[in-house]
């Protein structure tokens, strides 16, 4: 397997932009909702964030690999392609998730929806995205990580199928993902955090548990089909432009902050992700500062880490005799409010940059260097 060596820096820093604010909305939906929604939308709508995550993945992953798989899917570079994807994912969510099993065990707390003991080989095994439990179990986030694992395992057949007669697969793949998308909000069925049936569906894309994979999947098929637009010729200097980024910017805050249709998001997210990939102007170079790249390599750790630090900062309050009735607390100060979210990010950021270097990148370097050494000796 030949993947493609070109580097799109710009996605980098727009991915660690969207784990933080991720950060941000659980930050105010679980602890202190400092900025009311009567005031903006924008925070509460932030679940949104991961859709913008699986359409960069749906590009990337097309981009380095779609080589690979254009006219066969082999065994041998189908196995080197899910060791990589392995390599990349899996040695972080295993490490968080023993993380949060063995303090729990610790805390001698009961077991409870959340932390349910029946919930870990689904989360071992990537298929706690497919409406297996009733409820979020353990890692919050890692939902999306499972629907992201299969669609890395579903990508060279799509891949393969998309470049067989592309006038009938793309709109094909594009009208699969915009039905999914509306079946999420319209049509299939949705559970509330009990696990009880709602009776009224709330018309958006905030599933996770439930439905996950299918979100995911849409979102990845839709980057894999901006790929594709991406790499017509001519098609980069046509969205290349600062000015247009910035108008997907603005209006895609517009309709969070005015909370539009999550649908409406969805092509306003995939100009945005179209727009960063093209950019070669002023907003890339402001991508490019090292922090920005720095947040952007670490972004996957902030995601992962970010709710077992914000549970803790919790605990840690309620053991210093901070505690709140009913979270999240939302009569507060803005700026205290701010204060703390921001304190709270900085220490998400740096336990990140530990984790990257400590964790996901030598893990990820290990097992890429035993596979490749394992097909050696096959050799």
């Amino acid at each position: 397997m030949q993947p493609s060596t070109s580097y799109i820096s710009n996605l980098t820093s727009l991915r660690g932009i969207t784990a933080l604010l991720v950060g941000v909305y659980h930050f105010q939906g679980l602890f202190v909702r400092f900025i009311p929604e009567s005031t903006t939308m924008f925070f509460a709508k932030c679940y949104l964030m991961v859709d913008i995550f699986f359409i960069m993945s749906g590009l990337i992953i097309t981009h380095v690999y779609q080589n690979s798989f254009r006219h066969e899917v082999a065994g041998a570079d189908f196995w080197k392609f899910i060791v990589a994807r392995f390599a990349r994912i899996y040695p972080l969510h295993f490490v968080v998730l023993l993380v949060i099993v063995i303090s729990f065990l610790a805390s001698g707390a009961p077991p409870d929806p959340i932390q349910n003991p029946v919930a870990i080989p689904s989360n071992l095994l990537l298929i706690h995205s497919f409406g297996i439990h009733d409820s979020f179990t353990w890692n919050v986030p890692s939902w999306s990580i499972s629907a992201e694992w299969w669609c890395y395992m579903l990508f060279p057949l799509l891949i393969w199928l998309l470049d067989r007669g592309k006038r009938l697969t793309i709109p094909l793949f594009l009208l699969a993902s915009v039905m999914a998308y509306l079946s999420i909000m319209y049509w299939l069925p949705r559970a509330g955090p009990d696990g009880a049936p709602l009776q009224q569906l709330p018309h958006d894309l905030n599933v996770t548990f439930d439905y996950g994979f299918l979100r995911g999947l849409a979102g990845f098929v839709i980057g894999m089909l901006l790929y594709k637009l991406y790499e017509m010729p001519g098609m980069r200097s046509r969205f290349r432009s600062d000015w247009l980024l910035v108008l997907f910017m603005v209006l895609a805050i517009a309709c969070l902050h005015f909370a539009g249709p999550d649908i409406v998001a969805i092509p306003l997210f995939a100009g945005i992700v179209m727009c960063a990939a093209c950019n070669d102007g002023a907003i890339h170079r402001l991508f490019e500062r090292p922090i920005l790249q720095l947040v952007g390599d670490v972004s996957y750790s902030i995601y992962m880490w970010h709710i077992v630090i914000l549970f803790g900062g919790i605990q840690l309050l309620g053991a210093l005799g901070m505690t709140f009735a009913k979270p999240p607390f939302s009569a507060v100060p803005f700026w205290a409010g701010f204060a703390g979210c921001a304190t709270f990010l900085i220490v998400v950021v740096l336990l990140s940059i530990l984790s990257y270097r400590y964790v996901e990148k030598p893990c990820r370097d290990f097992i890429n260097r035993r596979s490749r050494r394992a097909l050696t000796w096959a050799r």
